[in-house]
């Protein structure tokens, strides 16, 4: 047997990714072995991940950054008995990738879609190497049919590789962990391995706001507010300290403005509405000198139009209607120059939809302005309907729509 595992590896000229796929694959064979042979070809496997990874241990961490203190799991491993299911390829579930990729809540102000674009992109970059494995190009091949499976395997052998690089700061580990998470939220919504996956990436890359971001969403969508609050308060405090070097740089000042709306939203869930609405009000600050100092970016402008709809929803629900009234106008604003500038886009005219029916539900509006506003807003999504745009989570919006239209007429 002479020589060690690393050593063979070496010798073979298999790249780490290969020889981390063999080991892999070997493992998901063991199942076939006789009890004798499998559990040998276990321990194997396990001396010569020991002797490869440097007996890296796994533990229970608590990352502190900033205001407060995120408590994790295991950070070493991914439980791969919880990725034996296959994604469906039928439209419904195709539906939901869509529906998740203009999420408003989470890292890219649009949600996963740039998070699931970057990560598709670097997938299928691996498979197009000279050097790609049979996973890499399979990971590839099934992103094509709105599969996910592979593609999750493929990342966490590109994050193992990456870690047993680097002992410190390793941001190309923390890049693969995060495509892990985006591709584990679509297979399995709120599932704990893309929060597993999130906090090794903050492990990875702890000054990185980003990982901090989206380990807060993680926990937002498991319904843990406290560490969701921690991690957006790091990511708070590590932009603060970039813009001192960098303090009008407009990608880390859009940044900003996302961590105040991020904190809010969570003093927002809690009750803590007067919080809420002073944070709200950070973002706004920010949101409104980015709108202004370049009107012909309509993303820019969008997040205008969306900080003015959270301060007047805080607004209302305190009992403020008229107040709020003034802020949803100010977003409908928005939303009609948008949607005006490029009819073919479903989510602007979506957008203004709901601006109009927030309007109406103010009740501050005689009720012929509200019909009016609300047979608008039906027009808007009959049409998105008809051309099959509307999202898996707005196909009963026409319904309630027209019995609201219904309701308003003498």
């Amino acid at each position: 047997m002479g020589g060690g595992v690393g050593e063979a590896r070496e010798e073979s000229g298999l790249t780490m990714s290969a020889w981390l796929e063999t080991l892999w694959t070997k493992l998901g064979n063991l199942s076939d072995a006789d009890p004798l042979s499998a559990l040998l070809g276990l321990a194997a496997l396990a001396l010569a991940l020991f002797t490869y990874f440097k007996a890296k241990p796994i533990t229970h961490t608590t990352t502190t950054v900033g205001d407060g203190s995120i408590n994790g799991g295991t950070n070493n491993s991914v439980d791969n008995s919880k990725h034996t299911h296959t994604y469906s390829s039928d439209p419904a579930d195709k539906a939901l990738i869509r529906e998740l990729a203009n999420d408003n809540g989470s890292k890219y102000g649009d949600g996963f879609k740039a998070g699931y674009e970057k990560a598709a992109e670097d997938t299928r970059k691996l498979a197009q190497a000279p050097n790609a494995t049979f996973i890499q190009k399979e990971a590839a091949a099934d992103l094509d049919i709105g599969k996910n499976d592979k593609a999750f395997q493929s990342a966490h052998i590109q994050e193992l590789a990456a870690a047993a690089q680097a002992q410190e700061s390793n941001a190309e580990a923390a890049k693969w962990a995060r495509h892990q998470a985006v591709f584990e939220q679509i297979r399995m919504p709120n599932s704990q391995a893309a929060l597993d996956a999130m906090l090794r990436a903050v492990r990875y890359e702890p000054s990185n706001p980003d990982n901090f971001w989206l380990l807060g969403d993680a926990y937002r969508r498991k319904g843990d507010n406290s560490n969701a609050l921690a991690a957006y308060y790091s990511m708070k405090q590590l932009l603060d300290k970039t813009l001192l070097l960098q303090p009008t740089r407009p990608p880390l000042l859009r940044d900003l403005s996302v961590s105040f709306n991020k904190i809010a939203g969570v003093l927002e869930a809690q009750g803590e509405r007067a919080g809420a609405l002073v944070e709200y009000r950070k973002s706004l600050a920010i949101a409104e000198k980015l709108a202004a100092s370049d009107p012909s970016n309509a993303d820019w402008q969008r997040d205008l139009s969306v900080s003015f709809n959270k301060i007047a929803g805080v607004l209302e629900a305190q009992g403020e209607r008229a107040a709020a009234l003034v802020e949803y106008r100010k977003s409908l604003a928005i939303a009609e120059k948008l949607a005006a500038s490029d009819p073919s886009n479903a989510d602007w005219q979506a957008d203004l939809a709901v601006s109009y029916l927030r309007i109406v539900q103010t009740g501050e509006l005689p009720r012929t302005q509200n019909l009016d506003y609300a047979k608008k807003a039906l027009a808007i999504l009959q049409s998105l309907d008809t051309a099959n745009k509307l999202k898996a989570y707005q196909k009963q919006w026409p319904a309630s729509v027209r019995q609201m239209v219904a309701e308003l007429e003498p």
